[in-house]
């Protein structure tokens, strides 16, 4: 009777074991086998993603990534962006615009811009930080200047606000939009109304002397400057 309670106890513990054993392997089999698919198709959807944004990009129009001039703008962008950050300009507020695309980009990694949805918004915020010390930069696209107006006139300009507008000029050459050669026209003397001293950017020039330039009206008179920025300088195109 002893001998068969243990070979029954015997037997019960070792397909218990067997089960177990099974079930663990089978566990680890599966675990690793979704886990290989799981990161396969991971990779796959990544690759596919990055390969189709890589594709939109380049089909954007006005847009020269990848090839010799675009990287050549691109480097004007950047470097025009560290030379402000090196001269003091800061903080970045900012709309989006295409012809600012590639400074807008190095100003978002490089100076923590921060987007407004509105131009005189982002005037009003300059402001603020004006009184806090700063010596701000408005980025904006010509269009927005127009918005902007009110705030320039009753506040940046009889106050005697540092900061720094980089302003694009939509509807000047290569831009021919129909909506935008009025303001195309308007932005340098509407500029000068104001009482804003402006100078357009040369990319093929000293982009650390435009940038002196600049901090010297800025923060060397405490008055409102404005960098223009017309439409190749940085690889737009229409």
């Amino acid at each position: 009777m002893r001998a068969q309670v243990v070979d029954v106890a015997r037997d019960t513990v070792k397909g218990t074991a067997k089960g177990t054993a099974k079930g663990t392997v089978n566990g680890a089999v599966n675990g690793a086998v979704n886990g290989a698919v799981e990161d396969a198709v991971e990779d796959a959807v990544k690759e596919a993603v990055e390969g189709a944004v890589r594709n939109a990009v380049e089909d954007i129009p006005g847009n020269t990534a990848g090839d010799t001039v675009g990287n050549t703008v691109g480097d004007t962008a950047g470097e025009l962006c560290d030379q402000l950050v090196l001269g003091g300009f800061g903080p970045f507020y900012g709309t989006p615009c295409g012809i600012l695309a590639r400074l807008y980009s190095a100003a978002e990694e490089r100076a923590s811009l921060l987007t407004v949805a509105r131009e005189d918004n982002a005037v009003g915020m300059a402001a603020g930080a004006v009184l806090a010390g700063r010596h701000p930069v408005v980025l904006m696209q010509n269009s927005g200047l127009g918005q902007s107006v009110n705030a320039i006139a009753s506040l940046v300009t009889p106050y005697r606000l540092g900061m720094l507008f980089v302003v694009s000029l939509r509807g000047v050459d290569p831009d021919p939009t129909q909506e935008n050669l009025v303001m195309g026209r308007l932005t340098e003397p509407l500029l000068h109304g104001l009482g804003v001293e402006a100078a357009t950017f040369d990319p093929q020039g000293d982009v650390a002397a435009q940038v002196a330039w600049a901090a010297g009206v800025v923060r060397g008179q405490g008055r409102p400057a404005a960098l223009l920025i017309p439409p190749a300088a940085f690889g737009w195109r229409a």
